[in-house]
């Protein structure tokens, strides 16, 4: 269904085009015909046609920027009919009162068969002029029937109701950010320690472990993330299992990441310090995630709070690292390791992502992109609506309901082909989750599910609002957009809890396809659930789209009814003036 920036929603207008070729082939006007009459009667056709568009466009809808028409063809050819029918029936009473009035036409009396069609020609004219002079006559910004006040009260509750829904859609995305600060709490990290009985056996102190206490349990570290600390045997009995057991967590989204002391690492540090050994302090305490799972959420928090945890950990090294360990060596041994001592300890940083994925152009689907599939959805209206104008005034209503569901799905693929070809075009690479074509044609697919999912939203929702309020078509669309990216950009345990209404919308489930694709995540953790709401959103609009068009023609036919209505009464009103 087109969008268009002229209004189509009244079935009258639409015809309107077809006024000349339908008059001309009508009998209700045609008369004899002498030589060289044919350019003066084709200048009495146009303007009857002229006058008729006017006449029809007088009873159409206020235009607006954007329209969905779902009039099927069975009401809109009937309507026009029935219209026409009146504005002919009205002409074609009026030739016969003019022609009572002027001279009968002779065989080889030309001149009278010209005035009688230069009259006839005047009279339209004179009609035409009078129906319309109210709505032509131009009047001045101070004239006295400008009707000033009632103008500034319409703009008043206009301003109003702009003011207000922009308001709401706007404080809506703003909302899904407020305190966001407060809530990094919620992306939980595990920080595994060292097994403590190792340490209470041999009578020494776990000094990086206690080092890491101590910085999580700061007030301003622990705002951050959720950091829960924990002793490895709580994972398991086998340190060599350690990490394995961490990067599988990670990665199947139960943890949003991991920090953990390699067991043994304060026995070794002293026994280093002691023996004149090697020992390498920036491997102790190594940093898992992965950024691929919310690219912009990693960026630019969780890595950000690694950051400051390295920062609080080098503040308390001399106080639970450096000194306790002095206590323990000789001078001479603490002169020969003064180097070693003072090494920052440094966090080993480990990205499941791999960095060749990460780009900043992958921004571009990622975020910008899927504002553009929005607009990408609306586009289809107005670029087809020439198309689906022509198909309604040749098909059967059920033959041009089965055309619009087809046409608009047929539309969605080869918009999301081109979608997807883009991102081929620009090296970003779509087959991190899925190699070769494979890889293509599920990018493919997501892309087209998330453009009819919310093309067919448009659809049903626009067609509603018509029938009450055409012009809050466009706000509709803003807050459609909003409603979808507001919870989608960041993850759902960073906003408030109503922004959990994001997993049901289509644009928050192809995010997570997206991210698959580009990053391969685990599949498991959201796919199926991604794959189903989309199905269903695209299944139900389409379900809908039928009895959206029927009960939009329904209601568009009885508007047009009353207009014929009143159309017959201002007839009657015209010619009670005439007696």
């Amino acid at each position: 269904t087109p969008l268009s920036r002229h209004n189509t929603a009244n079935p009258i207008r639409r015809r309107t085009s077809t006024i000349s070729s339908w008059f001309q082939r009508s009998n209700s006007f045609d008369s004899p015909k002498g030589k060289g009459d044919g350019q003066v009667d084709d200048s009495l056709n146009r303007i009857r046609s002229r006058k008729m568009s006017r006449q029809l466009s007088n009873f159409s809808a206020t235009r607006v920027p954007f329209n969905v028409d779902g009039t099927l063809p069975s009401a809109m050819i009937s309507n026009n009919d029935e219209v026409m029918s009146i504005l002919l029936k009205s002409e074609h009473n009026q030739h016969e009162k003019d022609s009572d009035s002027t001279p009968q036409q002779y065989d080889g009396e030309e001149p009278i068969q010209k005035t009688t069609t230069l009259n006839r020609i005047q009279t339209l004219k004179d009609q035409m002029t009078a129906e319309v002079k109210d709505k032509l006559d131009k009047i001045g910004l101070f004239d006295p029937r400008l009707e000033k006040f009632k103008i500034c009260l319409k703009f008043f509750r206009g301003y109003l109701l702009l003011t207000g829904i922009f308001m709401g859609a706007f404080s809506l995305y703003w909302g899904s950010m407020y305190q966001r600060e407060k809530r990094l709490v919620n992306m939980n990290v595990h920080v595994v320690l060292d097994d403590p009985n190792t340490y209470e056996s041999l009578g020494i102190d776990d000094y990086f472990s206690d080092a890491m206490v101590a910085s999580t349990s700061d007030p301003v570290i622990a705002a951050y993330a959720g950091w829960h600390t924990m002793p490895y045997t709580d994972l398991t009995d086998d340190p060599s299992e350690i990490r394995d057991i961490l990067l599988k967590k990670v990665h199947h989204q139960e943890c949003w990441g991991a920090i953990w002391i390699k067991p043994n690492s304060s026995i070794d540090y002293l026994s280093a310090l002691k023996e004149d050994g090697s020992f390498n302090v920036s491997d102790a305490i190594e940093v898992i995630y992965e950024t691929g799972r919310q690219y912009i959420a990693v960026s630019s928090y969780l890595s950000k709070s690694f950051t400051h945890l390295q920062t609080k950990f080098l503040s308390f090294q001399q106080e639970k690292i450096t000194i306790p360990l002095t206590n323990e060596l000789s001078n001479d041994q603490i002169v020969s390791n003064l180097k070693t001592l003072l090494t920052p300890i440094q966090f080993k940083i480990h990205d499941i992502t791999d960095q060749s994925l990460i780009k900043a152009i992958v921004s571009g689907p990622q975020q910008f992109g899927l504002v553009y599939l929005h607009l990408l959805s609306l586009m289809q209206f107005a670029f087809f609506q020439p198309f689906h104008i022509k198909m309604a005034a040749r098909l059967t209503d059920r033959s041009f309901i089965i055309y619009r569901l087809v046409s608009s799905q047929i539309t969605y693929l080869v918009m999301g082909l081109a979608y997807t070809l883009v991102q081929i075009a620009f090296s970003i690479n779509i087959y991190a989750a899925y190699n070769g074509k494979t890889g293509f044609l599920i990018f493919w697919l997501i892309t087209y599910l998330m453009l009819s999912a919310l093309g067919g939203v448009n659809e049903n929702v626009v067609m509603m609002i018509q029938l009450k309020k055409p012009n809050l078509a466009p706000t509709w669309m803003l807050f459609w957009m909003i409603l979808n990216i507001a919870p989608t950009y960041y993850p759902a345990i960073l906003s408030p809890h109503f922004y959990r209404y994001g997993y049901a919308l289509p644009i928050k489930n192809g995010f997570d396809l997206f991210m698959i694709c580009l990053f391969d995540t685990y599949k498991q953790a959201t796919l199926t659930r991604n794959i189903l709401v989309l199905i269903s959103w695209v299944v139900l609009m389409n379900t809908c789209l039928p009895f959206t068009m029927i009960y939009y023609s329904k209601k568009t036919t009885q508007v047009t009814n009353k207009k014929i209505q009143d159309l017959k009464k201002l007839r009657k009103r015209q010619r009670r003036q005439k007696l």
